[in-house]
């Protein structure tokens, strides 16, 4: 038997690039897979990243939550112009023992209003684990005999991200109808 550890990386159900509209609740923007290895882990907080700030900032986005399936763990936001956070999870996230568990973070994006300029129209926003973060805190996980324990993943995960505008077109595919020639009549 190994001694015990765990990895997050990106899921490979993480959504695609997409584009939302400001202003709306409950957008996916990534989606954790995080694999537990000859041990039952705890997870107890996790670090997150405000990543491509440069065409994005903390102000984009109100709130992040973190969610087990349908179940509501944690939430958090960027204070201030701050692009780190560290969310305690809430029940803690166990992850039996050789086995994983998504953790999928979806975040409140901010409305774009021309008076405050808060928002940027077209931000582009991506919130990842954050390997390194010394500035709040890192990700905190225990052993089933109450060890902590460190990551050994040693990489910020990469999500896709999405593109934020105030508003955009939608298309959508309708039926053409059969016509038949005008035979002259």
């Amino acid at each position: 038997m190994g001694s015990a550890s765990y990895t997050i990386t990106k899921a490979s159900s993480n959504p695609s690039y997409t584009v939302v509209t400001a202003g709306t609740a409950g957008v996916t923007a990534g989606i954790l897979n995080i694999q537990a290895t000859n041990d039952t882990i705890a997870l107890g907080q996790i670090a997150l990243i405000l990543t491509n700030n440069a065409s994005s900032s903390a102000s984009d986005i109100n709130s992040v939550n973190l969610y087990d399936g349908g179940t509501f763990v944690g939430s958090g936001i960027f204070d201030g112009s701050a692009t780190t956070m560290t969310v305690t999870l809430s029940p803690r996230l166990t992850i039996p023992k050789d086995s994983s568990k998504l953790l999928t973070i979806k975040v409140d994006t901010a409305a774009i209003d021309s008076a405050s300029a808060a928002s940027r129209e077209g931000a582009f926003l991506a919130v990842d684990w954050d390997f390194n973060n010394s500035s709040t805190g890192t990700t905190t996980a225990y052993t089933s005999a109450g060890t902590a324990l460190a990551a050994t993943s040693l990489v910020d995960t990469a999500v896709d991200g999405f593109r934020m505008f105030k508003a955009y077109p939608t298309l959508a595919k309708v039926a053409v109808p059969n016509l038949t020639p005008n035979q002259g009549n």
